[in-house]
């Protein structure tokens, strides 16, 4: 059976940002953001949690991979807060980390690339981690 483990982060705005309009190219839409400053954080705090969270390969720990070489990722970082076109400071960015099965071996490590990954900044906008549920 397959663990799952869900984790609601809030974190608030330390500088204002006006966004550019959507295009294209740029959408307000937060996730790949967050998953990429992460995948940052993460791989510099911690090679082997970074290695088994991005470069999920198959194996005794993901019995349920049937064809190729890769299991699925067991993580998802999903944004709640829909953005508009400006970050104002103090404003409360929540977002939802779920971690599957040996994912949640390395829960402390994902936090810390959370709150590293925030203060670094997102999108030009950088983020304390104020409450974690």
């Amino acid at each position: 059976m397959l663990s799952v483990y869900a984790y609601r982060l809030t974190f608030t705005a330390n500088n204002s940002l006006r966004l550019a309009k959507p295009s294209a190219s740029f959408q307000p839409y937060m996730g790949s953001a967050w998953r990429g400053a992460f995948g940052m954080a993460l791989k510099d705090i911690d090679f082997k949690a970074y290695d088994v969270i991005f470069e999920t390969k198959r194996g005794a720990h993901n019995p349920q991979v049937i064809h190729g070489s890769h299991a699925p990722h067991p993580i998802v970082i999903s944004p709640q807060t829909q953005l508009e076109h400006t970050v104002q400071v103090n404003q409360n960015v929540q977002i939802y980390l779920s971690l599957f099965g040996i994912g949640h071996q390395y829960k402390q490590q994902c936090l810390q690339a959370m709150q590293i990954a925030g203060m670094k900044g997102v999108h030009g906008t950088q983020y304390l981690m104020v409450q974690v549920e």
